[in-house]
């Protein structure tokens, strides 16, 4: 065998070192030294044979994690690994790639994962042809070794057998002087020095004959243990895994390795304890025959404690995660690359890889509009370090746009960024509910604003018709007033007074509207009479303003429609009421219904057009135009008078009639054209009653008629008096509901009028308690309380009739004669 000059040298340094090596670790360092490095080996094993000739035994290695941390390893020889089969067949074994371990070695791929070796080789060491043990080495290459490396390893073979069997054979004359006879002894000096807890038991009864001070100290009967059985030193192991795997081990010779072996331990005391081992049990074989266990193991319990700990912890933080819906992230610096949580990719709505995932992917996910932003506020925060947090919209990478938070952290060492950690946050509703305050905040502002201008606008609206009545009062009380002036006087009183109902009147429907009780009364209604009364009214100051009031009904317009008279003619009075206010003098204002000039609508539909040549509506004013409480200034200095409630409430009744009111057209200086539109609904209603539109009130008359009035205003109460007594009735009063229940008991009446709200006791319980005594005359009660549930609450207490105040009287004494009538 051929040898390069400078490897014969070097096996000659080698040999000549072995010849005067004084123990087996210096064996080893030359092996481990020189020899390794000239072949470029990173893992040694050096095992030597023992005494039975039935395993391995490990003297050194510089790759023990494959055996376990500290572990001395026995390798029985019938094991199917390198070194087991070199010793047993003395012949060299050559592994020269990890495909060729999967083939025909597969128990040491766990020394090629650990080593990071790809190509081993093991050799026997042979003395006069008896193998004395063997040793190895890794390298870090597939197909490493050269023809030249096998030559002079095969050398160098002899020498290594030659100086361990000295070096063994000095090493067992001095023990034997000093050890027992039993075989075994000499491997305690290994195990004492060993970090892992190791005990031998001896077969059948499994006594423990030996056991190390790592082994004592984890065993509650510390070196009282020698001596005793498992079963004796163990209660209750019995029926345990490790009892059944001890025995399993015993009988088939087979080793077992445990790693997290749950032992339940009992202690003198009482206690118990679950404790986790990882090691090995190793059959101790005499002779070809299994006489104990060899049990190498270590006491991991502390190491699954804190790992089971992580685990929890963990758990908790993906469950905090998951209800936080946070999107956790850590960057790396050095390779830009990104670890992502799967909250992460939910909030982005993607499958990009970690590996894909960067800084610059990032970014692209950032909203066109908000992107320079947002990418100076990741550049800056990579420039500075420390904390950072900023919001910006993203695409999603399913085209869906949401708003996010990114807050974290970046760490720098040595003047440069080294990764950075934080969370986002998917803050769309956020956004959104943010949106919602600031727009429900301005339309409180433009509420409190509308409503601000509403108070001064009523102050303003109720101030005027009081001024003029209570002047007209005065005047009234002078003694020597001329008759023509008294009627004046009287006159102006009753036009103001019905300029404060009917704004009482617009603010009682804005309650009903906002409450949604409007109340609808559909009757036959003939359409041009409905018109021309309307119009009637404003005939005076269309005059007085110089303004000309036209009517023009189609002949194809239907005579009879089905609707509610009341809530039309108060559509039409709040359109033609504002025509009048803002048309100049010689201008016209023009109501017409005439199909022909019909858009769109329904068969039904009745559309009514309300045409001036007033001053017009300013375009950027015609939202106002139908909101609560919103006037404009129409090109005046200020606004018209009046609530501002008109076209709103009007609207809201068109609608109640299955229609709409709204501005058609309108220029500045040129006019306005409303339309209103509502539905004849005599297809869809039975309707029963009379023409309710333009039925006149009946002078009535009461003579003789005996009736109880109970009212607690002392005005309203004078009022009524006076009114039903000039109407022939004779009138006895009550102050309260208590005095009106007596006077009703006492005294016989043909009719009780009963103010609701009084005090002692109200109308309401006044008249539920005469009824339940069986009083049956009519009772009509009276309230300034207009609410639909007002009128249901009086009459389901025993009323006959509800009338709203302000009363005039000639409703009441036609609704008093319509009771006795029914009688």
């Amino acid at each position: 065998m051929n040898l390069a000059a400078s490897r014969l040298a070097l096996l000659a340094e080698i040999s000549a070192d072995l010849s005067r090596a004084a123990s087996t670790k210096e064996v080893v360092r030359i092996l481990i030294g020189p020899v390794a490095s000239a072949i470029g080996a990173t893992a040694t094993t050096v095992m030597r044979m023992s005494s039975d000739r039935t395993h391995l035994d490990l003297i050194e290695s510089t790759a023990t994690d494959i055996y376990g941390p500290g572990l001395v390893a026995f390798i029985p020889l019938s094991l199917q690994v390198p070194l087991a089969a070199s010793a047993r067949d003395a012949r060299r074994v050559l592994i020269r790639s990890r495909t060729d371990a999967e083939a025909e070695f597969p128990l040491i791929l766990p020394m090629l994962e650990t080593c990071g070796s790809r190509t081993v080789i093991n050799y026997p060491l042979l003395i006069d042809g008896h193998v004395t043990g063997a040793f190895a080495y890794g390298i870090p290459k597939d197909d490493a070794l050269a023809a030249e490396d096998l030559a002079f390893l095969d050398c160098l073979s002899v020498s290594v057998a030659h100086a361990l069997d000295r070096v063994y054979r000095r090493e067992r004359d001095r023990d034997a002087r000093r050890l027992p006879e039993d075989g075994y002894q000499w491997w305690f000096e290994y195990f004492e020095q060993a970090p892992a807890n190791i005990a031998i038991v001896k077969g059948p009864d499994f006594k423990y004959v030996y056991a190390n001070e790592s082994f004592l100290a984890t065993s509650p009967h510390g070196r009282d243990l020698i001596g005793k059985t498992l079963q004796e030193a163990h209660p209750g192991l019995e029926g345990q895994k490790g009892m059944l795997v001890t025995k399993s081990v015993y009988d088939t010779g087979q080793m077992f390795v445990a790693r997290e072996l749950e032992v339940l331990i009992r202690y003198h005391d009482g206690r118990q304890e679950s404790r986790y081992y990882t090691g090995t049990l190793i059959p101790w074989m005499v002779d070809g025959q299994v006489e104990g266990i060899i049990n190498v193991n270590f006491d991991v319990t502390e190491h699954v404690t804190a790992r089971r700990v992580a685990e929890m912890n963990q758990m908790r933080l993906n469950c905090a995660l998951d209800a936080g819906q946070l999107g956790l992230w850590e960057w790396h610096a050095a390779t830009n690359t990104t670890w992502r949580s799967e909250w992460h990719r939910r909030i982005f709505g993607d499958s990009v890889s970690d590996q894909d995932w960067s800084v610059e992917k990032f970014v692209s996910y950032f909203h066109p509009e908000d992107r320079p932003r947002a990418q100076r506020e990741v550049e800056e925060a990579v420039a500075r370090g420390g904390p950072f947090a900023f919001e910006t919209r993203i695409i999603r990478g399913d085209g869906e746009i949401r708003w996010i938070m990114d807050s974290g952290e970046v760490f720098y060492k040595n003047g440069r960024p080294t990764h950075a950690t934080g969370v986002v946050y998917d803050i769309t509703h956020l956004k959104e509910t943010e949106r919602q305050l600031l727009e429900a905040k301005e339309r409180a502002e433009a509420a409190d604003r509308a409503k601000t201008e509403f108070v001064a606008n009523m102050s303003h609206e109720l101030r005027t018709p009081l001024t003029a009545i209570l002047g007209f009062a005065e005047l009234l009380g002078q003694s020597d007033l001329r008759a023509d002036r008294r009627a004046s006087y009287l006159d102006g009183v009753r036009r103001n007074s019905q300029v404060l109902v009917k704004l009482i009147e617009d603010l009682l429907d804005l309650s009903k509207v906002e409450a949604g009780h409007m109340d609808i009364d559909l009757h036959r209604v003939p359409l041009r009479d409905l018109l021309n009364d309307t119009l009637a009214l404003f005939q005076d100051s269309a005059k007085k303003a110089q303004v000309e009031l036209r009517a023009s009904v189609s002949e194809s317009v239907p005579r009879i429609i089905v609707t509610d008279p009341v809530r039309l003619k108060q559509i039409l009075a709040n359109i033609v009421g504002n025509a009048v206010k803002f048309t100049e003098p010689g201008g016209t204002i023009t109501v017409s219904v005439d199909p022909s000039m019909r858009s769109a609508c329904a068969e039904n539909e009745i559309v009514i057009h309300v045409i001036d040549t007033g001053v017009g509506i300013d375009p950027a004013d015609a939202s106002k135009l139908f909101k609560a409480f919103s006037q404009i200034e129409n090109g005046r200095r200020r606004p018209a008078s009046g609530t501002g409630l008109g076209l709103f409430i009007s609207r809201r009744l068109a609608q109640a009639l299955g229609g709409d009111v709204r501005l058609k057209a309108s220029r500045l200086g040129q006019g306005s054209h409303f339309e209103i539109r509502i539905i004849d609904a005599a297809d869809s209603f039975s309707v029963v009653g009379g023409t309710g539109a333009g039925e006149a009130e009946e002078s009535v008359r009461l003579d003789h008629v005996r009736l109880l009035l109970a009212e607690d205003t002392d005005d309203v109460r004078l009022l009524m008096r006076d009114g039903l007594r000039e109407a022939g009735a004779i009138v006895e009063s009550a102050v309260d509901g208590r005095e009106a229940l007596e006077r009703a008991r006492r005294d016989r009446f043909d009719a009780i009028i009963m103010d609701i709200r009084m005090p002692e006791m109200d109308g309401l319980e006044a008249t539920r308690r005469l009824r339940g005594e069986g009083l049956r005359v009519p009772i009509i009660g009276v309230s300034a309380h207009a609410e639909a549930h007002d009128h249901t609450e009086a009459l389901e207490a025993g009323c006959d009739v509800y009338l709203t105040k302000p009363v005039r009287l000639p409703e009441l004494t036609a609704a008093v004669a319509r009771l006795l009538r029914g009688r």
